[in-house]
């Protein structure tokens, strides 16, 4: 007669062995393959950051030479009073004057449009305030006034901003930027100068 329990029981052994071998290769298998997931999403997020940051810095380097330009703009208008003492002052070079302080003010504004989303948050609402400086002082040039020195001292705090940002440096703190309409204000300058300020 056969000996039914000895050959069942190391048949049922053998496969509850090869069933439990067969599960941890399966679990581990699941697990190396959520860890080369893991491991490629964060490649992913790195190169997303990398591409993000080298953006911003393109972005930084051409809106310094916008900002620039700009400022150049602005301070080389000359004032009414310096056409009249020159004795060219004419309906010409009026003209011309509110020319190159809306070519300048509308620079910066297309500048906004298409490229500031590139960079970081702080930088870009510095790039929004020297807008509205800008704008300020394009209305002191339509009444025939002198442009603040303060619109120039804060582009200089927005090209140290945006330095910053190409460089990969932190950005200097953040100033709250001038009152232009308050006539009895000192002469702007960042509570905490940042590096290369001088």
């Amino acid at each position: 007669m056969t000996d039914w329990p000895s050959i069942v029981i190391p048949t049922f052994s053998g496969l509850v062995g090869a069933g439990a071998g067969g599960y941890t290769a399966w679990k581990a298998a699941v697990k190396a393959g959520s860890d080369a997931r893991n491991l490629a999403e964060a490649q992913r997020l790195a190169d997303e950051t990398e591409r993000k940051t080298e953006l911003a810095r393109s972005a930084a380097r051409g809106i310094r030479t916008i900002v620039a330009d700009a400022l150049v703009r602005m301070y080389n208008i000359p004032t009414a009073d310096k056409q009249r003492q020159a004795g060219s002052r004419d309906a010409t070079s009026a003209e011309r004057t509110i020319e190159m302080a809306l070519a300048a003010h509308s620079t910066v504004q297309e500048v906004i449009r298409h490229d500031a989303y590139l960079l970081p948050d702080e930088v870009r609402s510095r790039l929004e305030a020297f807008f509205l400086l800008l704008g300020q002082a394009t209305f002191a040039v339509l009444k025939d006034q002198q442009v603040s020195p303060d619109v120039n001292a804060y582009g200089r705090y927005l090209d140290l901003s945006l330095q910053a940002v190409v460089r990969g440096e932190e950005v200097p703190a953040h100033v709250e930027p001038p009152n232009l309409s308050d006539v009895n204000r000192p002469q702007w300058i960042p509570d905490q100068h940042p590096a290369r300020w001088t």
